[in-house]
């Protein structure tokens, strides 16, 4: 019985791979690192939305995190276009800033559930909880 095409492509892909593993390999590598200092020169220049630290580890925070497609530091093989859609969805935060929004959104999650248990399952939720973080906390406070 002949193959189907996708069967030969990927019979050939795979002993592409096989031949070329290495140079693939350290290809992936370099793409990666360069990737990585290039988010950290992005996330260095726009600081922490947070306390506007511009040193230490800044990472991106995703603000809705029912949004999410993409962990940030993985997207180096994607389009640019899909790199800027995702980062569109984030802030930049140093990483004390970063753990105290975590705490804060699993805080809410909880009460959440405790006032839903407490009301018997409300078909609404009561807040969403990106509306919890739609700008920067400092100039909230102002």
């Amino acid at each position: 019985m002949p193959l189907k095409t996708s069967e030969v492509r990927l019979r050939r892909q795979r002993a592409y791979y096989r031949e070329n593993r290495a140079v693939i390999l350290e290809k992936n590598s370099e793409a990666f690192a360069e990737f990585t200092e290039w988010l950290q020169i992005l996330r260095t220049l726009n600081g922490c939305d947070d306390c506007g630290t511009h040193v230490d580890s800044l990472e991106h925070h995703h603000v809705d995190p029912s949004t999410k497609k993409y962990v940030i530091s993985h997207m180096y093989t994607l389009s640019l276009d899909t790199l800027e859609d995702e980062l569109e969805k984030c802030v930049v935060l140093c990483a004390p800033c970063h753990d105290e929004r975590h705490r804060i959104l699993e805080d809410v999650k909880n009460f959440k559930l405790l006032a839903m248990e407490e009301m018997g399952e409300a078909e609404e939720p009561l807040c969403s909880l990106p509306t919890l973080f739609t700008g920067n906390r400092k100039r909230q406070s102002s």
